[in-house]
Order: structure tokens, then sequence, then C-alpha cells
């Protein structure tokens, strides 16, 4: 995989700048922000049950799926999972070691695909971050619109790499870079 910013490339200062501007329009919507904030709330207590609840559940993949345009399940498939497939499957999930077990393990749920199930586990792993167009354009040469496992662990390892460089959580690390191609995009957008 070719990246096309290399981790000492980035300086801690502007990342923690483009954090602040991630949470303004037109980087992200009103409704994402809040969608964001939501998951954050419920997660401490997902994490210590070790399962997410159905609610919780779609919170995570509306939030995932309302702007998501780029290889990702479907919002009303996803919905229609039961209760009990999602404790049952979200908990095997969580309880597996091994992230690509997790992530293969989290397709199983009905509208989930590789690119949802990367921002299911973002929030109740610290190892996972989201498989994101702009996160993937702002790092990668031609990304893969859905990556193979090897190439998503190259991308992940990168990410992380990036993230404890810059001292800053998965989570701000990916809100910083994907600010940074909004901007960017908007900039080559006539």
């Amino acid at each position: 995989m070719d990246f096309l910013l290399t981790l000492k490339d980035l300086n801690r200062m502007d990342l923690t700048e483009l954090i602040k501007v991630y949470w303004k329009d037109p980087v992200t919507t009103y409704d994402d922000r809040k969608s964001e904030k939501q998951i954050e709330q419920f997660a401490p207590a997902a994490r210590e049950r070790g399962y997410l609840e159905q609610h919780e559940f779609y919170d995570v993949i509306t939030w995932k799926l309302r702007s998501g345009k780029w290889g990702c399940g479907n919002i009303d498939t996803a919905k229609s999972n039961s209760t009990e497939k999602v404790k049952n499957v979200t908990q095997l999930a969580f309880s597996k070691e091994d992230r690509q077990q997790a992530i293969d393990e989290l397709q199983e749920l009905d509208g989930v695909d590789f690119i949802v199930a990367t921002a299911i586990l973002h929030f109740f792993r610290h190892d996972t971050p989201v498989y994101d167009k702009r996160l993937a354009e702002s790092l990668i040469k031609e990304p893969p619109v859905s990556p193979k496992p090897d190439e998503y662990k190259e991308f992940a390892e990168h990410v992380i790499r990036g993230a404890d460089i810059q001292g800053m959580t998965l989570r701000n690390f990916d809100r910083a870079i994907f600010a940074r191609n909004a901007i960017a995009t908007r900039r080559k957008t006539p």
C-alpha cells in the first residue's frame, strides 16, 4: 500500500486545530456531531457490559451510514437485526482478541459491511481505526473501497502509529485527518 502522507508530515499543532474544525459545519453536520457525542456517552457502558444494545447499534450505524456513500452497508437492512442478534453478535465480536476476527463477526449482522464493522469497533476497541473514505483518501494513494484484511491491517497500523506519534487518541487522529481531507477537497471544488 502506498501512503501519501508520511507520519513525519504531520504537525501536532495543525492536527489539534483540525480537531476543532471537525466539530464545525461544513466538515461535519449537526446530526453527525450529535450522534457521535451520543455514542461517546454510551460507549463506556457498552464496553463494560461487553455488547451493544439494539438502540446503541442503530446509533452507531446511523452515524456511519447517514452520509456514507462509499462502499457502506444499508441502514434499513441493519435495522432489521433483532435485539437478540445484535447482542449476541456484538458480544462475540467484542470478545475476540483478533481485530480481523471481530470485524468478520460483525459482518454477520444484516446491513453491516467491512467499513461499518470498523466504525462499530472503533468506539469499542483501541486498535481499530474507522476505514473511512476521507481518512483513506488522505493517507493512501489509490485507496481500495473495501480493503482486503492485509490492506486494512497495514492501514490500521499506519493510523495507530500516527496517533501514537502525535500523542492522540485514534478518535482524535481520525477527526483531524477527516477534517484535513474535507478542507482539501473543498479547496479543489470550483
